[in-house]
């Protein structure tokens, strides 16, 4: 896979520039203010009810030392390149939001565990493998948590079930994936 290179963030901007591709292809900017998150958390509730989905929940390793080493402005650009990353590989199967600081979620309905598993490993990859980001020296790479979710599960449930795996993916050694215990 070729290298990733975000384009620069323009001082006009003022904020992370972040967009969500919905199933239709729709774009939705997340950054500005709570209530695109809050419209991404009901939309993935609302999916929950209704379909079995997987959900991963992905956070950039090492961020804030990129952000300390490298300034906020490249720390901006790494969000950039990750997102990009993350819907080449998601398309139109499912939708990203973003969390809050480094940490996203995709929600790939009708999913089952081992296409979400394949997934997760590709988004993993797709970071740790294409994505640079100058002046940064290092490699960027990501660490991710996966639950899977039988229709009716609530947002809380699977959330919390794919952040705890993130977290045994943090203490296991960064830049990998792991699937909650159901």
């Amino acid at each position: 896979m070729p290298p990733v290179t975000p384009e620069p963030i323009t001082a006009k901007s003022g904020f992370i520039a972040f967009w969500q591709t919905s199933a239709a292809g729709a774009k939705i900017s997340s950054r500005s203010s709570g209530v695109r998150l809050v419209s991404s958390i009901e939309r993935a509730t609302k999916t929950l009810r209704s379909k079995s989905a997987a959900m991963i929940v992905l956070d950039i390793d090492e961020f804030k030392r990129i952000n300390d080493d490298f300034g906020h402005p490249t720390g901006d650009a790494v969000i950039l390149g990750v997102v990009g990353c993350l819907r080449r590989i998601v398309g139109e199967r499912g939708f990203i939001g973003r969390v809050g600081g480094e940490e996203f979620t995709v929600l790939l309905p009708g999913h089952d565990p081992d296409s979400a598993a394949l997934l997760a490993e590709r988004m993993r990859e797709a970071i740790g493998e294409s994505l640079v980001v100058p002046p940064v020296d290092r490699s960027i790479t990501a660490s991710f948590g996966v639950s899977n979710n039988a229709a009716g599960t609530g947002f809380d449930t699977a959330y919390g079930l794919a952040d705890a795996a993130l977290y045994r993916a943090k203490r296991g050694g960064r830049n990998r994936v792991e699937f909650a215990d159901q």
